[in-house]
C-alpha cells in the first residue's frame, strides 16, 4: 500500500525551488534559467523504512504576482521544503515572509525543513552556514540543510528528514 503525501516547495524567484523539484523527482537538469509561471507538479514514488510513500511535490512560483492564487495550493500539505539562496542575502531574508503565509495558508501546523541552496557557489556566499542554524531555530524548522540543487548535494537527505516527520 502507498501512502500518498503532498509536499510544497517554496521561497523566493530563482533560489533553486525547480533545480530542487527536478532533482528529487529524477528529472534532467537544466542550468538555464526560467522562472515558474505558477506551478509545477510531481510524483516520486520513494522507499522510507519498507514503506512505499507517494511523494506529490509542487514547485511553486516565487514571484510577488502569484501569492494571490498560491492560498489554493497550500490545501492537504503535509510539508514543506522552505528555501534560499546562500549566495543572495535577501532570498535568506524572504523567508520569514514565506512562513508567515505558511501560517496564514495552512490548518495546523506542518513539519518543514529550512534548505540553504547553491552551496556548490561557496565563493558567493553571502549568507552565513550559522545564520542558516540560527534560522532554523527561530522558525522551529525540523530541520536545517544547505544543498546544491544542481550537484544533487544533501538532496536525498532532506527528503529523507521530512518524510521522516511527516510519517
Amino acid at each position: 500500500m502507498v501512502t500518498e503525501k503532498k509536499i510544497l516547495l517554496l521561497g523566493s524567484n530563482a533560489v533553486g525551488k525547480t533545480t530542487t523539484f527536478k532533482s528529487i523527482i529524477g528529472e534532467l537538469l537544466d542550468v538555464s534559467y526560467r522562472p515558474t509561471l505558477s506551478v509545477n507538479i510531481g510524483y516520486k514514488l520513494y522507499d522510507y523504512n519498507g514503506k512505499q510513500v507517494g511523494l506529490r511535490i509542487w514547485d511553486l512560483g516565487g514571484q510577488l504576482l502569484h501569492r494571490a492564487v498560491w492560498k489554493n495550493y497550500y490545501n492537504n500539505t503535509a510539508g514543506c521544503l522552505l528555501l534560499y539562496d546562500i549566495t543572495r542575502k535577501k532570498s535568506y531574508n524572504d523567508i520569514i515572509g514565506w512562513r508567515r503565509d505558511m501560517r496564514q495558508f495552512i490548518r495546523g501546523t506542518i513539519p518543514f525543513v529550512l534548505v540553504g541552496n547553491k552551496c556548490d557557489l561557496e565563493s558567493n556566499r553571502e549568507v552565513k552556514y550559522d545564520e542558516g542554524k540560527i534560522l532554523q531555530k527561530k522558525l522551529r524548522a525540523v530541520a536545517f540543510f544547505e544543498t546544491s540543487a544542481l550537484l544533487n548535494i544533501n538532496i536525498k537527505e532532506v527528503i529523507e528528514k521530512l518524510v521522516n516527520k511527516i510519517l
